[in-house]
């Protein structure tokens, strides 16, 4: 005698997710302890990541998104498992470019964006043959594509980016002498430097996050260090009463040195409060509730969960750095160290103190400077 399944989600006629043969679904808890899914095309090694949801997998039935990116996803690595990709087409430099980015030691997360953007690009555009971008109607076509993405722009930037990068390339392999698509307008505006974290909409936010995401949070806006930064500088780079290490932005090349003000050292110093209870300290100054070095996502992320229970709209981890400014302003510094501290502009400096900094604190900030300098000169 069979026994019948009782219904529910395994019951009734299989979705689109059973009938995708091979497909791979999978999970990984991040640093922050929160979980996102994970969707391939196959269970074989190299199958590409198509598709991710945070907190709880896809629900069925999935949406004509998902199905769309599985869909390109699946073709473009037929494609280049079976060797179609036809030699002179855009597709036949993805291999080449990826590699070529690897030899030059560019970071695995940028590789990893660009490969993304990819799947994007050559759907699109992958069996055209390169002459085809030489040709003025296909920057029309271009644009059109890009803007199809509006409602993400600094997603459809990227990938507009990729294309362009890909065609570059191409062009100094030798497989082409030029192409019509550089210079196209981007849809996201990139310079958010007047833009900061205002202290109040700083001070909610906090309240509503975890003990150690608050540290490293606030560590960011007395520092000004970039999120993938922020996350990575060690224990090491504390060097008398100054932060000195070398960023991210400067490959390894050149060190930058943050001064330790009165509300920075205040955060080191709960930060080691809580090293000195682990067992296996990081060699990291920020870490998360399991001791383990956050990353940058883990990181923003509760900044953004904790901007959207506060209510805050447009700010992002990135504007900490215009909030470090106006702390850096406040805690007696000019405008020339701030910009030297960020590596701004003096005039992008001036405008956030200008316009965020009051006339009171602004005299408070002159007072210290001349009680600094009167010291300097009566020793």
């Amino acid at each position: 005698m069979v026994r019948k399944r009782s219904g529910g989600a395994g019951s009734g006629k299989r979705g689109f997710l059973g009938k995708m043969r091979g497909l791979h679904k999978y999970s990984k808890v991040l640093a922050d302890g929160s979980r996102t899914w994970y969707y391939k095309v196959s269970r074989e090694k190299g199958a590409p990541v198509f598709w991710q949801t945070e907190r709880s997998p896809e629900p069925e039935p999935v949406s004509e998104e998902f199905q769309s990116a599985y869909q390109h996803a699946k073709q473009r690595w037929i494609l280049d498992r079976q060797g179609l990709a036809q030699p002179g087409t855009l597709a036949a430099m993805r291999a080449p470019w990826i590699e070529s980015l690897r030899q030059k030691g560019r970071a695995k997360e940028t590789i990893e964006e660009y490969e993304r953007s990819l799947e994007f690009v050559l759907s699109e555009f992958g069996t055209e043959p390169l002459v085809i971008f030489t040709e003025p109607e296909m920057r029309k076509d271009v644009k059109k594509w890009h803007r199809t993405f509006m409602a993400t722009p600094r997603a459809a930037d990227h990938r507009l980016g990729t294309l362009v990068a890909l065609l570059n390339f191409a062009i100094d392999e030798g497989e082409m002498a030029r192409h019509v698509i550089g210079n196209i307008e981007r849809l996201y505006d990139a310079d958010r430097s007047d833009i900061i974290v205002e202290p109040d909409e700083l001070e909610a936010a906090l309240a509503v996050m975890p003990l150690h995401a608050s540290l490293g949070i606030r560590f960011a806006a007395h520092s000004g260090f970039r999120r993938k930064d922020c996350v990575r500088v060690p224990i090491t780079a504390i060097q008398g009463g100054e932060i000195i290490w070398a960023t991210s932005k400067s490959r390894g090349r050149q060190d930058y040195c943050m001064p330790i003000t009165d509300a920075t050292a205040q955060i080191l110093d709960e930060l080691d409060h809580l090293r000195r209870s682990l067992d296996a300290p990081p060699t990291t100054l920020l870490f998360n509730s399991r001791g383990k070095p956050w990353t940058p996502p883990g990181l923003s992320r509760h900044l953004e969960r904790a901007f959207k229970k506060t209510g805050v709209e447009g700010k992002r981890f990135h504007d900490l750095r215009g909030t470090a400014a106006t702390n850096y302003a406040l805690a007696g510094f000019d405008d020339e160290d701030i910009a030297e501290f960020l590596g701004w502009k003096t005039e992008q400096v001036k405008q956030i103190i200008k316009r965020y900094v009051g006339r009171e604190a602004l005299v408070q900030r002159r007072v210290v400077q001349l009680r600094g300098n009167a010291k300097g000169t009566n020793r």
